[in-house]
């Protein structure tokens, strides 16, 4: 019994030692609700902290608020990973989709590298499942089955102009990576039809600093100039 209360308490004082934080909110500041692992509830506000966070996986519910101050449709629902000893700042962006912000150490390490920042931040994404795994989180577009079931709608569409009201579609609705519009712009036959969706598609991107790998897919410098005329005023 006491080898037993012994290993329990050396279990709660690691835990407790390397407990993370989370700091969370909407991309626009709206107060939400917020609900962690399905008992951890945030009441009605803006800004949303959870203290104690054990290291590994946890499941992310969000909420709009009803005009009765009470949660109402589902924003967001998805899990997302946390390292140990890290206060991990994420919200939640236009697209409905975690997104990481910042992460740091809770307390100091590395002293002789002050600079150092953990790699978490740098390492981890949504992937297929809904599910917070290994990879830049900025890089994330759509999931994998959804995107190709995309390309292979745009691929069986036999008329550039269907195919541009499918794309245009699929990129109102949903964030993509430059490597992914790359993808659906290659689809096309026509060089005006590739430079209408790449215009679209810039509104879409998650990785905006990758955004010039699109430019492979076309054949006139002239179309690359009037997408970059068209990032300069949008």
């Amino acid at each position: 019994m006491k080898k037993f209360v012994f290993t329990l308490a050396m279990m709660l004082s690691i835990s407790a030692v390397f407990a993370s934080q989370l700091n969370i909110r909407m991309f626009n500041n709206a107060p939400v609700f917020i609900v962690l692992d399905r008992h951890q509830h945030s009441g009605h506000t803006s800004q949303h902290t959870f203290f104690n966070i054990h290291p590994g996986k946890h499941y992310l519910e969000v909420f709009a608020p009803t005009p009765f101050g009470k949660p109402g449709h589902l924003i967001f629902a998805g899990q997302f990973h946390i390292a140990p000893d890290i206060k991990l700042k994420a919200m939640i962006d236009r697209f409905h989709s975690f997104v990481v912000l910042e992460t740091k150490y809770l307390k100091p390490k590395y002293k002789s590298n002050p600079h150092h920042q953990p790699k978490w931040e740098e390492d981890y994404y949504f992937d297929e499942n809904n599910c917070y795994s290994y990879r830049h989180e900025r890089n994330y577009g759509m999931n994998s089955r959804d995107f190709n079931f995309l390309i292979s709608s745009l691929q069986n569409t036999a008329f550039d102009n269907s195919r541009l009201t499918i794309a245009k579609s699929a990129l109102r609705n949903n964030a993509v990576s430059s490597e992914q519009l790359l993808m659906i712009i290659k689809t096309f036959t026509f060089e005006s039809n590739k430079v209408e969706i790449a215009k679209s598609g810039w509104h879409s991107v998650s990785d905006r600093n990758r955004f010039f790998i699109i430019y492979s897919a076309f054949t006139f410098k002239s179309s690359i100039n009037e997408i970059e005329n068209y990032i300069q005023t949008h």
